[in-house]
């Protein structure tokens, strides 16, 4: 079982973004192997302690990873939304995700001057 990383700031939605494994990743892999300009627009995007969710898909093998911005590191905790920490292979997608935990952090960060925003 991977370790529990304490994401202590806020949930970011990242639509739109997409890349690929740069390398292979087993069941334990707490990093996330992506080109250098995809891991950048994760830091750039995600302050220290804010997370996303990624889904890793290969064929019919699905995992969706918390992506987490530790430290000005990019770190993933694996097996979320049900799923199981899997290996998957290089060349490999990866993208943003919709989650329940993703709706549910967002609704929970909101407060009345945002639910009242034009």
């Amino acid at each position: 079982m991977s370790r529990k990383i304490i994401a202590d700031g806020v949930y970011k939605p990242l639509a739109g973004f997409v890349t690929r494994l740069t390398e292979n990743i087993t069941y334990k892999t707490t990093y996330l192997p992506i080109d250098e300009v995809s891991y950048q627009i994760l830091l750039n995007n995600l302050a220290e302690g804010d997370y996303s969710f990624l889904e890793i898909r290969d064929g019919n093998a699905i995992e969706v990873v918390k992506v987490i911005n530790f430290c000005d590191k990019i770190v993933i905790e694996r097996g979320q939304e049900l799923t199981k920490p899997l290996s998957f292979r290089c060349g490999i997608g990866v993208a943003f995700v919709k989650t329940m935990q993703g709706v549910k952090d967002t609704v929970c960060q909101m407060n009345e001057s945002d639910c009242n925003a034009v």
